[in-house]
């Protein structure tokens, strides 16, 4: 499984510095890496108002890649992705079905993920509801 659990604390750890931020974190979640880069560590992250709130036109979310640093002490080889998105745009994802999408959508059928944090009761049921959508 590419979840990586050696990981979950300084992942844990650093969306709690993000929660901290002024925008407020609704979902975050680390999910199996994706065969495009088996080897990394994705960490996906809904913030409320993100990116304006607006939908990206190129069909992608803002994804940052972090090679091992001090901070979050990955081994080599083993970036960390972080991925951000906001609700409007995880919304127009799933029923475009953009490539990110269906990177998520595998790791959630096949329960290879897990969440760090989530806002309310609803995201997490949400995202499996719109996974057996898809």
């Amino acid at each position: 499984m590419g979840t990586f659990p050696e990981y979950k604390a300084a992942l844990t750890a650093l969306v709690e510095e993000h929660k901290k931020l002024a925008q407020k974190t609704l979902l975050a979640l680390y999910f199996e890496s994706p065969p495009r880069c088996p080897d990394d560590v994705c960490l996906l992250e809904v913030v409320e108002g993100f990116g304006g709130g607006d939908v990206d036109p190129y069909r992608e979310w803002f994804e940052v890649v972090y090679a091992a640093k001090e901070a979050f002490p990955n081994k080599p080889g083993h970036d960390l992705r972080l991925i951000l998105t906001n609700p409007a745009e995880l919304d127009s994802a799933r029923a475009a079905a953009w490539r990110p999408w269906q990177e998520l959508n595998k790791a959630i059928e096949s329960k290879q993920y897990e969440v760090l944090h989530q806002e309310g009761s609803s995201w997490l049921e949400k995202l499996r509801e719109q996974t057996a959508a898809a």
